[in-house]
């Protein structure tokens, strides 16, 4: 019998590091903006309109997240 757990293991990629550039957005330039890597993206399965939940970290970091759950279900 197959255990449960190997059903839910997360999904891995490799660890890559891409640089991009930021860049000011409407006239007002209040608004910061950096693209995501088309390779991610595709991976992640996203499209335009896709809620991602990005989490400030106590060193300062961003981390990005793809949709999961309830927004997930919104994606399909």
């Amino acid at each position: 019998m197959s255990n449960n757990a190997d059903i839910y293991k997360p999904f891995s990629m490799p660890t890559l590091k891409w640089l991009r550039r930021v860049q000011h957005t409407g006239t007002d330039h209040l608004t910061f903006l950096i693209t995501l890597p088309r390779s991610w993206c595709k991976a992640m399965k996203l499209r335009k309109g896709t809620i991602l939940t990005i989490t400030l970290l106590s060193d300062g970091s961003l981390k990005i997240y793809p949709p999961e759950g309830e927004n997930k279900k919104w994606m399909e």
